[in-house]
């Protein structure tokens, strides 16, 4: 079997090689469901191969299923041998220069694989930004022998279909994939692990030049009524609201029903349903020949089993819960219900891709939201683009955009909701400016600068300033008319490869 890259691929791997040709910062990629990670990670991990002949390559995956896939692609595309270290898959390899592992599993031998040299680190499904994926790679790059950091170097890529989380924002400070870069302040990205995003392909634009199924919205008429869940602290529904909603509702059976009716004659449908009761339920009003369900608390045995009579299409309805969103691959199914309420965009774009692979005899993919999920999130008008907004904190304002005065940064920053500023302007660099006053010239660095208005000012403590009777002096400061006390711009410079955050 031999492989090409699509346009798309090529230009991904091609943003990656630049950036770490460049730069020690992680970097991330975005790459709709369906557009062909795999290949991307055996391309560079063929590239670090290359230029690092004597060091390992770590290719990352949360899953048994995905680590295989990963691993097969590799071996079949290069006709070199590889390793898997993932201990649910029964195999545990470190000879092969790639090495396709569970974090879990490396976590457990870490110091075994850092003395082996890493060169790169490849995350798929790069989202999951857990404590044990830190852990892995902080151990790595502060690996010592003898005084040496043999991995200090170590490039770090993550790939997914959707990098943003529930309650953060995206996993990535700046957005490198346009013509302009953008950098995110709190309200878009906190506590980010990846400083660039260097190529996005979404799954509209694949779908528009036909490398993923044209969608069709299904009749979700007769669909349930979502407005009683509740969101416990962390933002996610309470499972007591959940069961409330979804379990013994009347609507299951007219919902099953009409999805039956409405799928004849098609191939595959997938059922995501909100309580292992729930998925139990729906399942009995299936024909039980044709149906399978899988929940977390099915034997892995049984598991596989399941899969492979769907994709065998022996099986025409799968009911799950929590279980296929990422990692599953059977391009006939073609149409999923959903049964389910998300808080969480990206698993709502996880269970979408599920159906969206090409296969011959598939015209379209037929999506069924009987639980709201797209109007909650925003996608009456664009299935694929959810709005991706941080869970506010009590007390924030609008963002404002502002430019940093030291390396020109522009990016969004939250207003001063104070109401005595309310009105009041502000210049590009996010100082209130005092009403109705001109527009003199001021000088930063020895070079004029054209300022939109008189400044505010604002005394602060300056503890580097005495007085005669060694009292702390006040100084007085340009007024800011957001909260962020720094410049959020994490690449403004780059020394010897590392990149430099601004300090202004």
């Amino acid at each position: 079997m031999s492989f090409t890259l699509r346009p798309y691929q090529e230009n991904a791997v091609d943003a990656v090689i630049g950036h770490i040709k460049k730069r020690l910062s992680p970097c991330v990629v975005e790459l709709a469901t369906g557009a062909g990670k795999s290949l991307i990670v055996a391309a560079l991990a063929k590239y670090f191969q290359g230029v690092a002949p004597n060091k390992r390559v770590l290719c990352i995956a949360p899953s048994k299923e995905l680590i295989e896939q990963n691993y097969a692609k590799y071996v079949q595309w290069y006709k070199e041998p590889a390793s898997i270290y993932c201990a649910s898959a029964g195999k545990k390899d470190l000879r092969h220069g790639v090495i396709f592992a569970s974090p879990v599993t490396a976590l457990k031998n870490i110091r075994t694989i850092a003395h082996l040299g890493i060169s790169g680190i490849i995350v798929d499904e790069a989202h999951g930004v857990t404590p044990t994926m830190l852990e892995l790679i902080k151990q790595i790059q502060e690996y010592e022998v003898n005084g040496d950091f043999p991995n200090e170097k170590v490039r770090i890529i993550g790939m997914t279909a959707t990098p943003y989380r529930t309650g953060t924002g995206y996993i990535y400070a700046s957005d490198h994939s346009g013509e302009e870069p953008i950098y995110y302040d709190d309200d878009k990205a906190r506590d980010p692990y990846y400083s660039r995003l260097l190529y996005r392909v979404t799954a509209g634009e694949l779908v528009a030049q036909g490398y993923l199924s044209k969608v069709k919205i299904g009749e979700t008429e007769d669909h349930y009524d979502t407005s009683k869940l509740e969101t416990d602290r962390l933002g996610k529904f309470s499972s007591s609201s959940v069961a409330a909603t979804f379990n013994g509702n009347t609507k299951t059976e007219r919902i099953v029903n009409k999805v039956m009716a409405y799928s004849e004659g098609m191939m595959g449908v997938m059922f995501f349903a909100a309580t292992i009761s729930h998925a139990e339920e729906i399942a009995g009003y299936l024909p039980a020949a044709i149906t399978r369900v899988i929940t977390g608390k099915l034997k892995k045995s049984d598991r596989e089993r399941y899969i492979n009579e769907f994709k065998a299409q022996r099986v025409k309805y799968l009911v799950n819960v929590d279980v296929l969103t990422t990692g599953f691959d059977a391009p006939h199914a073609d149409g999923v219900a959903i049964l389910r309420a998300t808080e969480s965009p990206g698993l709502l774009q996880q269970i979408i891709g599920r159906v969206l692979r090409l296969h011959p005899d598939k015209e379209f993919a037929t999506i069924w939201d009987f639980a709201e999920n797209i109007s909650r999130h925003k996608l009456e008008n664009d299935i694929f683009t959810p709005e991706i907004i941080n869970k506010p904190v009590p007390g924030e304002a609008v963002p404002i955009q502002v430019e940093c005065p030291s390396c020109h940064a522009v990016s969004m920053k939250k207003r001063r909701n104070d109401p005595n500023y309310d009105g009041v302007a502000h210049d590009r660099y996010g100082n209130f400016i005092i009403p109705g006053t001109e527009r003199p010239t001021r000088f930063v660095d020895g070079e004029p600068v054209e300022w939109d208005g008189a400044i505010m000012t604002m005394q602060i403590l300056d503890p580097t300033q005495v007085d005669e009777f060694g009292e702390v002096m006040k100084i007085d400061i340009p007024m800011p008319a957001h909260y962020s006390r720094r410049c959020n711009n994490p690449e403004a410079f780059v020394v010897k490869g590392v990149a430099v955050p601004c300090s202004h």
